[in-house]
Protein backbone atom coordinates (compact mmCIF):
# COMPACT_ATOMS: atom_id res chain seq x y z
CA UNK A 1 0.00 0.00 0.00
CA UNK A 2 1.15 3.45 -0.72
CA UNK A 3 1.49 6.08 1.93
CA UNK A 4 -1.26 7.99 -0.05
CA UNK A 5 -3.38 4.80 -0.07
CA UNK A 6 -2.57 4.12 3.27
CA UNK A 7 -3.08 7.63 4.77
CA UNK A 8 -6.66 8.35 2.50
CA UNK A 9 -7.82 4.71 4.51
CA UNK A 10 -6.47 5.84 8.11
CA UNK A 11 -8.74 9.47 7.66
CA UNK A 12 -11.64 7.67 6.14
CA UNK A 13 -11.91 4.83 9.07
CA UNK A 14 -11.42 8.00 11.39
CA UNK A 15 -14.35 10.01 9.17
CA UNK A 16 -16.42 6.91 9.76
CA UNK A 17 -16.52 6.82 13.42
CA UNK A 18 -16.70 10.37 13.71
CA UNK A 19 -19.51 11.04 11.44
CA UNK A 20 -22.79 8.74 11.45
CA UNK A 21 -24.22 10.47 8.72
CA UNK A 22 -21.81 10.03 5.29
CA UNK A 23 -23.68 14.04 4.40
CA UNK A 24 -21.84 15.65 7.50
CA UNK A 25 -18.48 13.65 6.23
CA UNK A 26 -17.08 16.89 5.40
CA UNK A 27 -17.50 19.15 8.59
CA UNK A 28 -15.25 16.10 10.42
CA UNK A 29 -12.43 16.09 8.01
CA UNK A 30 -10.07 18.16 10.11
CA UNK A 31 -10.79 15.97 13.01
CA UNK A 32 -10.36 13.23 11.38
CA UNK A 33 -7.34 13.56 10.10
CA UNK A 34 -5.79 14.90 13.47
CA UNK A 35 -7.03 11.42 14.58
CA UNK A 36 -4.60 9.58 11.62
CA UNK A 37 -1.98 11.97 12.87
CA UNK A 38 -2.24 10.35 16.39
CA UNK A 39 -2.69 7.18 14.99
CA UNK A 40 0.22 7.70 12.93
CA UNK A 41 2.66 8.99 15.94
CA UNK A 42 1.32 5.91 17.72
CA UNK A 43 2.50 3.15 15.44
CA UNK A 44 5.52 5.23 14.56
CA UNK A 45 6.44 5.19 18.64
CA UNK A 46 5.49 1.58 18.69
CA UNK A 47 7.55 0.43 16.33
CA UNK A 48 10.46 1.87 17.64
CA UNK A 49 10.02 0.84 20.73
CA UNK A 50 9.52 -2.72 19.49
CA UNK A 51 12.85 -2.84 17.61
CA UNK A 52 15.40 -1.40 20.52
CA UNK A 53 13.76 -4.19 23.04
CA UNK A 54 13.73 -6.88 20.15
CA UNK A 55 16.95 -5.98 17.83
CA UNK A 56 18.82 -3.81 20.16
CA UNK A 57 19.37 -0.98 18.08
CA UNK A 58 17.33 0.93 15.39
CA UNK A 59 17.78 -1.12 11.98
CA UNK A 60 17.96 -0.49 8.40
CA UNK A 61 14.28 -2.24 8.03
CA UNK A 62 13.70 0.37 11.27
CA UNK A 63 14.50 3.40 8.95
CA UNK A 64 12.11 2.25 6.01
CA UNK A 65 9.42 1.48 8.23
CA UNK A 66 10.16 5.30 9.74
CA UNK A 67 9.95 7.07 6.40
CA UNK A 68 7.17 5.04 4.88
CA UNK A 69 5.33 6.44 8.28
CA UNK A 70 6.47 10.23 7.85
CA UNK A 71 5.46 9.76 3.72
CA UNK A 72 1.73 8.92 5.75
CA UNK A 73 1.86 11.91 7.86
CA UNK A 74 2.92 13.78 5.19
CA UNK A 75 -0.18 12.97 2.80
CA UNK A 76 -2.55 13.31 5.34
CA UNK A 77 -1.55 16.67 6.08
CA UNK A 78 -2.07 16.86 2.46
CA UNK A 79 -5.30 15.92 2.16
CA UNK A 80 -7.89 19.10 1.63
Amino acid sequence: MTPKEKATELVRKHIKVLSKDDVYADLYMADAKKCALISVDEVMVEAKCFDEYYIGETSNSADLREDYWNKVRNEINGII
